[in-house]
């Protein structure tokens, strides 16, 4: 059976996306792990985007994620503020 999974944002929560073809087996499988939830909307399962997750799906750990513009639009104003408190 071939299985994916992706982040994506639902109801503005990062999720993890498990798309997979209708299995009775899997589906029991799926809704033993914390937080599985099924979407109607998506038509798909999803869990919390955690790292536990990450690895069981295979997919890039957060440790290894790229903070967002906004992310280092922040880290940028702090330098900038250290830099400011060492003159």
């Amino acid at each position: 059976m071939k299985r994916e999974a992706k982040i994506i944002t639902h109801r503005k929560e990062k999720r993890i996306a498990v798309y997979f073809e209708k299995n009775p087996k899997f589906i029991a499988r799926i809704k033993e792990l914390e937080g599985s939830r099924w979407s109607p909307t998506l038509g798909v399962w999803h869990l919390p985007d955690t790292e536990e997750n990450r690895i069981r799906f295979k997919l890039r750990p957060l440790s290894h994620s790229i903070a967002s513009s906004e992310g280092l639009t922040q880290i940028k104003k702090i330098q900038t503020l250290l830099r400011l408190q060492t003159l």
